[in-house]
């Protein structure tokens, strides 16, 4: 019987050992994933806070493009204006300089008659 205690003893020690072995082992891999967990938790904290930035920045962004953009039609609808007034402006002067250039000739012919009827 002695025997049978001291291999149950034997057997006893060494579940013993090997159960403290998983135990830690256990602990360990709860740390590590507790470690890990914690990481991602800041990892994803991080993430969220530059996706956030990138969100504001995006927005930022499409309020320059909208601005750049309305002020670029009215620069264009203004520049459109000025040629338009341009247009109108030369139109009236070359109308005034042929009118002119008309009334000269005329006066012209009339001399080349008055002169014609002089001479002949």
């Amino acid at each position: 019987m002695c025997q049978q205690e001291s291999a149950t003893q034997w057997w006893m020690a060494s579940f013993d050992k090997k159960l403290e072995h998983l135990r830690q082992q256990a602990e360990d891999m709860v740390s590590r994933f507790h470690a890990l967990e914690l990481r991602l938790g800041e990892q994803s904290h991080d993430f969220s806070q530059a996706l956030q930035q990138q969100v504001i920045a995006l927005k930022e962004l499409e309020q320059s493009v909208q601005y750049l953009s309305h002020k670029s039609q009215m620069q264009l609808k203004e520049n459109e204006h000025k040629v338009e007034h341009f247009m109108q402006q030369t139109e009236n002067k070359v109308q005034d300089i042929h009118h002119a250039t008309r009334e000269e000739l005329s006066a012209l012919a009339r001399r080349v008659e008055i002169l014609e009827k002089l001479l002949f």
